[in-house]
This record gives structure tokens, C-alpha cells and sequence, in this order.
């Protein structure tokens, strides 16, 4: 009996230690408590690391451990007063039972509380996305925008998605000297980007405006036209100055020259139309398509040269035609065109000039004095 009452004892002291631990739990030991082993102790810091850093973490792990002690216990007291009854030779047999028992449950007792924590573990990571704050601001990079968590150290993002661009601005009116620009505006998190926008020509009304009637009252106007047949160049330059109220012109072939001056508008704006009609004839705006690689406009179709025609005593017509703008303004047409007359075979190559735009002076030429008496 007294050796029946040394492993009862024994038992008791098993089953007070599972007793122990449940307390532990419960946060009644203290570390230096004679009843709490290392292990106990070692779980209770784990435990309160995890209340500290998460609230809701640390209780999962709290009641888990709890559930645990009290299960092992009563599974252990089970299994113990079982012995008891099943003795049947001995306390030889029952301390092997004893000592067996109590390594196997060890050994169950570590699995079961590893997997319990790694379980708390999973779940507290799944619900982390519950526990994130979001920001309202979006943030953004060149393609995407996402909300992140506010949390400090959390790297969490949601509702990440690609940008959603608007129709986009014109920003920039692109010019025949610089590339314009094109803004668009994500409609989600206003987002910009910005596109270069290559220079295609000038718009109809743009063109029209090079045209305008005001900027024909002041300019001059100059040919330089080569002709070429039966191994014969003649090279004639004409210049033609224009103001409000006067015209003067001069031509040069060869060696020879000649002027004349239009002293009063009459005189002058009938001298400005024809000049003006010879330009329009060959700038006709949907006659034209604009070259980037040149920065220039080159005819798309067969075009009457009928400053040539009055040579040529005929009707003349060419496609090598080649317009040059410069801030709004025309200031060259150049051009090249064959022909037959008398049986014999002409090239004619022309380039005209417009400049001077509203800077032009014409001084009067001197009267010739009366003869003497």
C-alpha cells in the first residue's frame, strides 16, 4: 500500500503540473513562480510578445493554450486512474506504465502545441488584411495606382489596377520648328502623362491665315527662273517691292535691266494683283501634303505654271512643286517644269522668294531735270 500511495503521489504531482500550466495560461504564475517549468515560462513570453505586438493574435494563442492544458489534462487523469484499474501484477508493470505514459504524452503534448501555434499563426495572417487601414490617397507610378495600409512596417496594397486614361489635351500646339505635347488625365486617381505630338502640317485655317490680304500690302516679292533649252540657259531675275501705296519692280536678264515704279495705289495694287494671283495659283491647300523630313510641303498632284505658259505659248503643268513656311508666313516656292515650243525641248526651274513682311520702303527714284532753255 505505501508503494500504491508513493505513485499516487507521484500521479498527483504529474496531474498538478498540467494543473500548473493551465495557470500559466491564465497569467496566475509568475516567471520565477516554483511551479512554473522553462518550458512554462519560455510560452509565456512567447505569449505575451504576441499580445504586445497583436491584440487580437495574442487572445487567439491565449485561449488555444488554454484549451490545450485543460484537454491534456484530463486526458492524462484519464489515463492515469486507468493504470490504476488495469494493474493487475505489481508496481513493477505500473511504474513502466507510468513512465512510458508520461514520455508519450510529452511527446503529444509538443506536437499538439506546435501545431495549435501554427494554426493561430495562418489564421492571424489571414485576417491581417482585415486588420490594415488603407489610405484614401491613391499612390501612383507610370502605369499603375494602389492604396497602401497605414499600419507602420505593413507593406500591405490594395485595389491595385492600371491606369485609365482619359482622351487626352493638347497641351502644346506642335510647329514646324518643335514637337507639341498631348496631357492625359488618369479618371481614377488623376494620374497624368504626357506625349509628344510630331508636327503633321498646318490646318486649312492656319494655311489661309499665310494668305491673308494684309500681309500682301507690304512684302517683296522675288523670281529667280532659269530656262534651259538647245544647250541654252537664260537665267531671269525679277524683284517686285510693294507698300499700301506705291510698287516698285525691276528685271534683270543678262546684262540688261530694267525698272519701273507705280507712284501712286492705283498703279500699285494693279501691279499687286498680278503678283499675288501668279502665288495663289500654285498654293492651294488641299493640293498639298506636309513633309516632316524637309519641314516642307510638296505638291500632290499636277499643278498650271502660268507664269511659264506665257512663254511657253502653251498650257504647262507640273507636280515638282515645293512650298516653304516660316512663323506663319510663306517664304518660298521652288519649282521645276518641261516643255516643248518650236520643236525644241525646255527645263525651266524657278524659286521664289516672299520676304520682308511688312518691312518694306520704296524710295521714290529721283525726277529728271527739265532740259535747259
Amino acid at each position: 500500500t505505501s508503494t500504491h500511495k508513493g505513485h499516487a503521489q507521484e500521479g498527483e504531482a504529474l496531474t498538478r503540473r498540467f494543473r500548473v500550466g493551465s495557470l500559466v495560461g491564465r497569467g496566475k504564475f509568475s516567471y520565477g513562480s516554483p511551479y512554473a517549468t522553462k518550458s512554462d515560462c519560455q510560452l509565456k513570453r512567447f505569449l505575451i510578445f504576441f499580445k504586445q505586438k497583436r491584440l487580437f493574435f495574442g487572445l487567439i494563442i491565449h485561449f488555444i493554450i488554454k484549451f490545450c492544458h485543460l484537454f491534456l489534462h484530463f486526458v492524462l487523469q484519464s489515463y492515469f486512474y486507468c493504470g490504476i484499474i488495469s494493474l493487475k501484477d505489481g508496481s513493477s508493470v505500473f511504474n513502466n506504465f507510468i513512465k512510458k505514459g508520461t514520455t508519450n504524452m510529452k511527446k503529444f503534448s509538443s506536437v499538439l502545441l506546435v501545431l495549435c501555434l501554427l494554426f493561430a499563426l495562418c489564421a492571424t495572417l489571414a485576417s491581417c488584411e482585415d486588420e490594415c487601414e488603407f489610405s484614401p490617397l491613391w499612390t501612383t507610378d507610370a502605369t499603375s495606382h494602389w492604396h497602401v495600409c497605414n499600419g507602420e512596417g505593413c507593406t500591405e496594397i490594395a485595389d491595385k489596377a492600371a491606369h485609365t486614361w482619359d482622351k487626352g489635351e493638347i497641351t502644346v500646339w506642335a510647329t514646324q520648328d518643335a514637337p507639341g505635347a498631348k496631357t492625359f488625365v488618369c479618371t481614377v486617381c488623376a494620374q497624368t502623362k504626357t506625349e509628344t505630338i510630331a508636327f503633321a502640317g498646318m490646318t486649312e485655317t492656319e494655311w489661309n491665315a499665310a494668305f491673308g490680304s494684309h500681309l500682301f500690302e507690304n512684302f517683296e516679292h522675288k523670281e529667280v527662273a532659269s530656262v534651259t533649252g538647245n544647250d541654252v540657259t537664260v537665267t531671269t531675275e525679277t524683284t517686285f517691292k510693294f507698300t499700301k501705296d506705291s510698287a516698285w519692280g525691276k528685271m534683270i536678264q543678262g546684262e540688261e535691266s530694267q525698272e519701273a515704279y507705280a507712284p501712286d495705289a492705283e498703279a500699285a495694287n494693279a501691279a499687286r494683283t498680278n503678283s499675288i494671283d501668279s502665288i495663289l495659283a500654285l498654293t492651294n491647300y488641299e493640293d498639298y501634303q506636309y513633309d516632316a523630313a524637309t519641314k516642307t510641303y510638296k505638291a500632290t498632284k499636277e499643278l498650271r505654271v502660268e507664269a511659264i505658259e506665257a512663254f511657253a505659248g502653251t498650257e504647262v503643268s507640273t507636280s515638282d512643286i515645293t512650298l516653304t513656311f516660316a512663323n506663319n508666313k510663306l517664304v518660298e516656292i521652288k519649282y521645276s517644269v518641261s516643255f516643248t515650243k518650236d520643236e525644241i525641248e525646255y527645263n525651266a526651274i524657278s524659286t521664289v522668294t516672299l520676304s520682308n513682311y511688312g518691312t518694306v520702303v520704296i524710295t521714290p527714284p529721283a525726277s529728271p531735270e527739265p532740259p535747259a532753255q
